[in-house]
């Protein structure tokens, strides 16, 4: 609420390329349904003048240098807590892919579409980011989009290196009719595969 009348302000001020690159940052951590990014700019501006007025309340005169940086740090935690965000969100579904790719294989090797390998793993697992990313991906379908259309905006939506290629094979193997269970499974080993690596290098950072 305090936020809100400066973002209005501000907002339509702002170059178009940089709100463009701050929209993708909060897609990213998974938040640009509830912040604008004009909100999150405001509420960083919010920030480093009340640091900066805390820090003249307590030590009356010109601010010092040494206030001007905290303020600055005070200011940049908000995009700080956002790049986190988007870390953290990736490294969950980097992690839950593979399974997911499991259970879908087998709904498809049992016979079923796509749609049924999705829907038997989503009621399966417990909440994520990959599970809500799939259950929108059945409105999607349920709700006409196509299906090809509706794994794109999966991609476009979640904006995460491991899902593209997913996504890519899946509609090529869609459009050329090759097998989706092939494609799944060797899609799982990849990921798997990455994930390992992945943990491998975290292991050899650590102390």
């Amino acid at each position: 609420p305090v936020a809100g009348p400066l973002a209005r302000r501000r907002g339509p001020r702002r170059p178009r390329w940089a709100r463009q690159s701050r929209h993708a940052a909060l897609r990213r951590a998974g938040v640009d349904e509830e912040l604008q990014p004009q909100q999150l700019l405001a509420l960083a501006t919010l920030l480093g003048a009340a640091a900066l007025g805390a820090v003249a309340l307590s030590r009356p005169g010109p601010p010092s240098w040494v206030a001007v940086l905290l303020a600055l740090a005070v200011q940049a935690w908000p995009w700080l807590w956002i790049r986190d965000a988007a870390r953290r969100r990736e490294r969950e579904v980097q992690r839950d892919l593979p399974f997911y790719l499991d259970v879908l294989v087998l709904a498809l090797e049992a016979g079923g579409s796509l749609s049924v390998a999705l829907r038997a793993a989503t009621e399966r697992a417990p909440d994520s980011v990959l599970r809500r990313a799939f259950e929108r991906v059945l409105v999607d379908i349920r709700a006409g989009r196509g299906r090809a259309d509706a794994r794109r905006a999966l991609a476009d939506r979640m904006d995460v290196a491991a899902l593209v290629p997913l996504v890519a094979a899946l509609v090529q193997a869609d459009a050329s009719g090759a097998s989706l269970a092939a494609v799944l499974r060797a899609q799982a080993d990849q990921r798997l595969a990455e994930r390992f690596n992945a943990a491998a290098r975290r292991a050899l950072a650590a102390p």
